[in-house]
C-alpha cells in the first residue's frame, strides 16, 4: 500500500482552531466564503487531512477567520520553548 504524502504542514491546526470555536467544516467553509473565498466543505476536509496544498492567499483568509498570526497556523512546526528549571548537558 503506498504511504500517502503530507502536503500542508497547517492542516491540524486548522482542525484544532475550527473544533476550538465549535465550528463543523460546512460552518467554516461559509465563513470563508463570506471573506471571498470559494472554499468548500471537501476542500477543508482535504486540507485538514493533508491531502492538498494550501496556497499562500489561502493562508490569509484563514488567518483573518480565526483571529491568528501566521506563526500559529504552523504551530505544529514551531519549536517548543526549553523548560528554563531543565539543565542541559
Amino acid at each position: 500500500m503506498p504511504q500517502t504524502k503530507i502536503k500542508n504542514a497547517i492542516g491540524p491546526t486548522i482542525r484544532k482552531l475550527r473544533n476550538r470555536n465549535a465550528w463543523t467544516q460546512d460552518a467554516l467553509a461559509a465563513k470563508l466564503q463570506l471573506e471571498g473565498w470559494d472554499c468548500t466543505r471537501s476542500w477543508l476536509a482535504k486540507i485538514e487531512a493533508q491531502q492538498v496544498h494550501v496556497k499562500d492567499y489561502e493562508l490569509l483568509y484563514f488567518k483573518k477567520i480565526f483571529g491568528v498570526d501566521l506563526e500559529e497556523l504552523y504551530s505544529t512546526l514551531v519549536p517548543k520553548k526549553a523548560d528554563p528549571r531543565v539543565r542541559h548537558g
